[in-house]
């Protein structure tokens, strides 16, 4: 039960996140929406890291010894970035409800390369499902 509604608030909340940096976007830039957020977020981490502290320092040590999970790490933020930045312009230039649910469509990558690098697999029905969410993304720029 406690994952489930992990799961809702977690939508909840992204679905809220749109309309949000919608909003911020009508009064400043999205490198400086950017920034305030980055701002924040590392802040939070840095709650989070001390409350944790004793895990950080374990993880840091192990860290010291893997030089290329380091630079994927920084691969990854590179990558959340540039990703961070297409989606808040798409925000401030298309309704944020259709970059919503267009910019939903990563879970495509997601499963092929998991498929592909980890071995995963989709049940009948999962695939069912993201069958019937590649179909409603058809039908929504279907029209446009």
């Amino acid at each position: 039960m406690l994952i489930l509604l992990n799961y809702i608030l977690v939508n909840i909340i992204w679905g809220i996140e749109p309309l949000v940096n919608k909003f911020f976007l009508k009064n400043i830039s999205i490198s400086t929406l950017m920034l305030i957020i980055s701002i924040f977020y590392l802040i939070c981490v840095m709650i989070i890291a001390y409350k944790n502290k004793n895990k950080l320092k374990t993880d840091l040590i192990k860290l010291r010894n893997y030089k290329s999970l380091i630079l994927l790490i920084a691969l990854a933020t590179i990558l959340f970035m540039t990703a961070n930045y297409g989606y808040l312009y798409l925000v401030n230039n298309q309704k944020a409800a259709i970059v919503a649910i267009l910019t939903a469509i990563y879970p495509i990558i997601t499963l092929i390369l998991g498929y592909k690098y980890f071995n995963e697999t989709l049940t009948k029905y999962e695939f069912i499902g993201f069958m019937l969410v590649l179909l409603g993304i058809f039908f929504i720029n279907y029209k446009n």
